[in-house]
């Protein structure tokens, strides 16, 4: 919350100990530090990129079966538990039909 209060408008700003467990999976920058109440020192943030297109956060898969286009970058953490469930019970579906062969 304190935080939030001091981030843009539907935007995501991230405390340094935040920003280390998620940097491999979101584009951050530096936002520089600011004044927290119930802090002694201001901290460190970093805010998540949401804008930011590149290949490395887009993939697409279009076969006559299957037509997937997916902006990692965008996907909300819902989206992304939403899409870890359903590759992991294809996955386990797959497993099922292979095993019939």
């Amino acid at each position: 919350a304190r935080l939030e209060s001091s981030c843009k408008e539907d935007g995501i700003l991230l405390s340094k100990d935040t920003y280390w467990q998620v940097k491999e999976k979101f584009q951050c920058s530096n936002a520089g530090k600011i004044e927290v109440k119930g802090f002694s020192e201001a901290i460190s943030t970093y805010e998540v990129l949401f804008d930011v297109v590149n290949d490395q956060s887009h993939v697409s898969l279009k076969t006559e079966n299957l037509d997937l286009d997916l902006d990692l970058g965008r996907l909300t953490f819902d989206e992304l538990d939403a899409l870890r469930e359903l590759v992991s019970t294809a996955h386990e579906k797959l497993r099922v039909i292979n095993s019939k062969d």
